[in-house]
């Protein structure tokens, strides 16, 4: 294999200095190459593939927070808003960032209704795990 070949950058010039071949002694690259190579490698081939595990469809999903349930009773009232001004084009990320200021500047009693169906969803979701884990 010629690995000298296999060293060459873009612009034709070797990634070693002064001619200086990589030799590996022992399973090691000497003078640093072995960096060179991985950087090479990344820059001409890429992150390796990751590879997920697959998902379970059977699963339960999981229990929905406070927050989500508040944003979805929140949201359509907040896009009406955000409709009724001119030359005003609705940006996601701007009323995501209103909604967690609207929740954060609820008080502990406003926030009760949505705590509590996330509770009772929580609940849900551990009966549903219990009947999963005795089916696996």
């Amino acid at each position: 294999m010629h690995w000298d070949r296999a060293l060459k950058s873009h612009s034709g010039r070797g990634l070693l200095a002064r001619g200086k071949r990589a030799t590996r002694q022992e399973g090691k690259w000497q003078n640093g190459q072995h960096e060179k190579i991985g950087e090479l490698t990344h820059t001409l081939l890429g992150d390796p593939l990751k590879i997920k595990a697959m998902k379970d469809p059977a699963k339960p999903k999981r229990p929905t927070s406070g927050y989500l349930y508040f944003c979805e009773a929140a949201r359509p009232k907040l896009m009406k808003k955000m409709k009724g001004k001119k030359n005003k084009k609705i940006n996601l990320g701007d009323i995501a960032k209103q909604l967690g200021a609207m929740w954060k500047g609820l008080s502990e009693n406003d926030k009760k209704p949505y705590v509590e169906k996330s509770l009772k969803d929580k609940e849900r979701y551990l009966d549903e795990m219990e009947k999963y884990n005795a089916n696996q």
